[in-house]
């Protein structure tokens, strides 16, 4: 332990760019004992170690080198799981301040303190107790480098604090929305606090957004796993893909006006046209040539009428006095933008539905080519 003790105090030294000189004026003490520390040559009394760890923002158990540290923070983190998700957030509560005296600095420890109070605040209705996440959520933003889960970040903390604060201070939750509101995320949050503050049109305008975003990610979402799903070459998960894009299908026309063509039946083109895909992969060529057949239409129709790329126009929910344009990756051209997709995923070497792709391309041409006579 003294070996490991001698090593932190030289690491965490020279992680904050000090001097043992500069150290030994922060603490109090002479160069020398400074300089016996980090040689092992000497040991500082409790106190001194207690001010060394609070100096380098490290746990006692960091800066003293236990071997068993990791462990007792993780034995402490699933306790303290296993009670919240019991619902039992009295004793869990118990748990967190045993826990945060001696792990302080642990990010673990202080996220599932204050996932602790955010449920026992959400789930009890314990709206007294929001402050105290907020705090301990705050403190393990500054210990975030810690973090080693992939859906747990900056922004979802700070998503979490705007929530909490939306019982204690609304304004405070409102500027925290906006503030952290990437592409739309907390659109919808935002609406609702401003629809609490008798701001309607401003209300609309966000809900408006959070609408979109919902409709575009949702198609993306189930469009591109679909395909992932089906390459695998398996009938049961061309199968799966197939309801997958009928499902995309459905999302389109819940939010589409579907009187007149507008921008979002390009969407239902292409959905159509890989809907046919799936089905050649089945080897059911009468079902790919008609679900090829209505996406032809579609994607004729539009562009023999030339329509702009235009959501306001496709959408029945959108609540925005002006236009907004969209922009994808199936082309500008509907027809010619569809058998560019086909062509491009036929260079796709990995694959395993490449000789499925081309008889759907090939029926595509003829289907150009008919029309043009």
């Amino acid at each position: 332990m003294q070996l490991k003790l001698s090593e932190n105090i030289k690491f965490y030294r020279k992680k904050l760019e000090l001097t043992q000189e500069e150290l030994a004026e922060n603490m109090s003490v002479t160069v020398g004992a400074v300089s016996k520390w980090e040689s092992g040559a000497n040991v500082p009394d409790i106190s001194t170690l207690m001010e060394l760890a609070n100096f380098f923002d490290i746990s006692m158990d960091e800066l003293l080198g236990y071997n068993l540290s990791s462990k007792k923070v993780d034995d402490m983190h699933e306790k303290i799981n296993d009670l919240c998700n019991a619902h039992k957030f009295k004793e869990a509560i118990t748990e967190i301040k045993s826990a945060l005296v001696r792990y302080p600095h642990s990010f673990k420890i202080l996220y599932i303190s204050a996932e602790t109070y955010y449920l026992y605040v959400f789930e009890a209705g314990k709206k007294e107790y929001a402050q105290h996440a907020i705090d301990l959520y705050n403190k393990a933003l500054e210990h975030i480098s810690q973090s080693t889960e992939p859906f747990i970040n900056e922004y979802s903390i700070k998503s979490k604090i705007c929530q909490l604060y939306s019982f204690t201070d609304p304004k405070k939750a409102l500027e925290g929305f906006k503030e952290i509101n990437y592409e739309g995320q907390k659109s919808m949050a935002i609406s609702l606090l401003l629809t609490k503050e008798g701001k309607r049109e401003e209300a609309l305008e966000h809900s408006t957004y959070a609408i979109i975003k919902s409709f575009l990610s949702s198609c993306e979402a189930l469009s591109n796993t679909s395909y992932t799903l089906a390459s695998s070459g398996k009938r049961k998960d061309i199968k799966t893909a197939i309801e997958m894009t009928d499902s995309v299908l459905m999302v389109i026309d819940a939010f589409a006006h579907n009187k007149k063509l507008n921008y979002i039946h390009k969407l239902k083109a292409g959905a159509l046209s890989f809907k046919a895909f799936y089905y050649e992969c089945l080897e059911d060529h009468e079902s790919m040539k008609k679900y090829l057949n209505e996406a032809y239409r579609i994607a004729y129709e539009m562009d023999k009428e030339n329509l702009p790329s235009d959501l306001s126009k496709g959408l029945k929910y959108y609540f925005i006095d002006k236009p907004l344009f969209s922009f994808d990756n199936i082309g500008v051209g509907v027809v010619e933008g569809i058998e560019n997709a086909f062509k491009k995923e036929l260079t796709v070497p990995y694959s395993p539905l490449n000789d499925h792709l081309a008889p759907v391309l090939e029926y595509w041409k003829e289907l150009k080519k008919g029309m043009k006579e």
